[in-house]
């Protein structure tokens, strides 16, 4: 029944090319695993505890000076209540006091049952006389640790942000149905690490008795990030008997056909910074599966852009994608921002924009990396406030350099709306080679954000779906090439759309031109090149990859092991 639906909707070849032999290379990989560095992530877990430790000492003192629950002594009187006798009882004994009861005798007795008769004599005491309160007090005192109670969760740090704090709430969650139901059309305040840096980017200059506290939680929160993602559950996935991570990829588990990782996740081994000043180092725990060998990545360049760039054939896209003389389309895009930031560069041209770029012009360096996060953010449709996130700005700046992209290529705006009209029309959608999306139902869906958001993930499929077919149908080659077989290497996994190899040193003169022939194939029928960055190192680690560029000569190949090796030139 599966099979005749994709045979009449004319994408059954389609599956058969791009899934099987990617399918194979990649159960190949889950079965050989990949060597982890346990060593590494303990020195990684270690440098990012005591980064965690000095940011606790900073926001530690600010709890205790401001009488944070946990932090300031206990005074109890002998008409103490059922929460107080609770809150002494977990001092003492470190463990709840399971009791629903109110009246003080019956808690006595109930802290007698649990097997703490000590506790329950001297409570017994407490509400008898003012001597006996004073007795209770300070024998909870001798338990009192005087250590704050913090929990990182986003009621505690919203009352730390917005009331002791003090600072402007600029971003709130969506509402919950519940609070929609009740006319409440605005969610609770945010705290995550957005919230966060905007309030180190706005709120903190004119206070610098804030700045170090919202600085400690970002960073408390960064590590605590790491820890749940790679320090905790990476130990327990390496498999007892092989000593290597096995990570399973799912190769068409979401709609667009992306593939996703779990156990562990390897798209969350990002290469780029969590916070500023911070170089991300999980990926060197991924090493090499031989002493003699060498992680080689290889990324696909712009693999998006460039997609989009084939179906709308704007011609300034077309300019920094498919001609001779290349523009950078980040630079393009940077220009509109630039102008719109001081009227002194209306006149700018990208030849002078370029010219102060390569100078070092700190302005132009920025409005070009304002551009790329444009570039990127906004290719399948995200509107200002997203975009705002992403910058850590106010949605109308985020508007103007939404504008200016859309003026510096209207050719895409134009592909877009053809592509709504599309779906509006059919229904469907397809990627280049044929693989059908199905959006008819969200369209006709009284829901209008539904049916809206239709039209947005009708451009997105386009664009990522066939990015995703592209990288699959470069694995299935890879399989049909016998790369396992000709040379002494493996296959990682790919994160995202890049491809992670791990291959001998003596054979990286052979296997790198063959994996980049089949990382740069023809996909559909696009007429834009497709290209990939090369790199290898002695780990993943961005720090340890040698960019060798994107063309594996053999002399390119040469430069990078000198480099690897250290041979002075």
């Amino acid at each position: 029944f599966y099979k005749l639906h994709m045979q009449l909707e004319h994408q059954y070849q389609t599956y058969l090319e791009a899934e099987i032999d990617a399918m194979y290379l990649r159960a190949d990989a889950f079965v050989k695993g990949v060597p982890c560095s346990l060593k590494r992530l303990s020195e990684l877990d270690a440098h990012d505890q005591e980064v965690y430790d000095r940011a606790w000492s900073v926001f530690r003192k600010f709890l205790v000076d401001n009488g944070w629950d946990g932090s300031v002594p206990p005074v109890y009187t002998s008409k103490i209540s059922a929460a107080e006798i609770k809150e002494a009882f977990q001092i003492v004994t470190g463990e709840p006091l399971e009791s629903r009861d109110r009246l003080p005798a019956k808690l006595a007795a109930a802290a007698e049952a649990q097997g703490h008769p000590l506790f329950s004599a001297a409570l017994k005491r407490c509400v008898e006389t003012a001597e006996g309160a004073e007795q209770f007090t300070q024998y909870v005192r001798r338990h009192f640790k005087g250590e704050p109670e913090w929990k990182n969760s986003p009621q505690k740090k919203a009352k730390v942000l917005y009331e002791m704090l003090g600072l402007p709430i600029r971003l709130r969650n969506d509402a919950t149905e519940k609070m929609r139901q009740a006319g409440i059309r605005e969610g609770n305040p945010r705290t995550d690490a957005i919230a966060l840096a905007f309030a180190l980017k706005y709120d903190v200059d004119e206070r610098p008795e804030v700045k170090p506290i919202v600085h400690a939680m970002q960073e408390m929160q960064v590590v605590m990030t790491r820890q749940g993602l790679y320090y905790k559950p990476y130990p327990t996935l390496v498999h007892w008997k092989t000593g290597r991570l096995h990570p399973q990829i799912r190769q068409s588990s979401t709609n667009t056909r992306r593939h996703t990782a779990a156990k562990p996740n390897t798209q969350q081994m990002s290469k780029h910074p969590k916070a500023d000043g911070e170089t991300p180092k999980v990926r060197e725990v991924a090493v090499p599966h031989k002493k003699n060998a060498v992680v080689v990545s290889m990324d696909f360049k712009s693999q998006e852009l460039v997609v989009i760039t084939d179906y709308s054939k704007d011609e300034t896209m077309l300019a920094c994608y498919a001609s001779a003389n290349r523009r950078d389309m980040h630079a393009i895009t940077g220009l509109g921002i630039l102008k719109s930031w001081d009227a002194k560069y209306a006149d700018w041209t990208y030849e002078m924009f370029m010219a102060a770029y390569k100078s070092g012009d700190p302005e132009v360096i920025e409005a070009r990396t304002y551009g790329k996060k444009v570039n990127f953010t906004t290719e399948y449709g995200a509107m200002a406030p997203k975009l705002a996130e992403t910058l850590i700005i106010f949605e109308e700046e985020a508007q103007k350099y939404i504008d200016a992209k859309e003026a510096a290529f209207p050719g895409v705006r134009a592909w877009k709306n053809s592509v709504e009209e599309e779906v509006r029309l059919t229904g469907t959608v397809r990627t280049m080679d044929g693989a059908v999306r199905h959006l008819g139902d969200a369209v006709l869906s009284e829901d209008r954000y539904e049916s809206s958001k239709a039209y947005r993930q009708g451009v997105n499929f386009k664009v990522q779906g066939s990015s995703a077919q592209m990288t699959k149908r470069a694995h299935g080659a890879m399989w049909r090439a016998k790369l396992l077989e000709r040379f002494d290497c493996q296959f990682y996994f790919p994160v995202h759309d890049e491809s992670v190899w791990s291959c001998t040193i003596e054979d990286l003169f052979g296997f790198l031109p063959a994996v980049h022939a089949c990382m740069t194939q023809a996909y559909g029928n696009m007429t834009v090149p497709i290209e990939s960055s090369i790199a290898f190192g002695k780990s993943f680690g961005p720090a340890d990859q040698i960019e060798i560029g994107e063309r594996p000569t053999r002399e390119a190949i040469q430069k990078g092991l000198d480099k690897y090796f250290g041979v002075a030139k």
